[in-house]
């Protein structure tokens, strides 16, 4: 999840998660094959710019997938991401 915080957001009790940054710190010390970001775009008031992600993960030789609405995507073993459009 990347939506990101405030301080004055976390004072006033919002939910919040990582920032893009530290999503792709994560992902990068712990990794992972493959990087799905999500919980962008959701709130008006606390959200991140998934395009900022995606300039960093590119930055940082991030594999990643942007899902899309509606597409099916298949995670198999062994980490290969399969894409079933609708």
């Amino acid at each position: 999840p990347i939506n990101g915080y405030t301080q004055e957001l976390l004072e006033k009790g919002f939910a919040s998660n990582l920032t893009y940054r530290e999503a792709i710190e994560l992902a990068l010390k712990a990794n992972v094959g493959i990087t799905i970001p999500c919980h962008y775009d959701m709130f008006t008031i606390n959200t991140e710019q998934v395009g900022r992600f995606v300039n960093e993960a590119n930055k940082q030789g991030l594999s990643y997938l942007i899902p899309t609405v509606y597409d099916t995507y298949i995670l198999e073993q062994g980490g290969t991401v399969r894409w079933i459009s609708h």
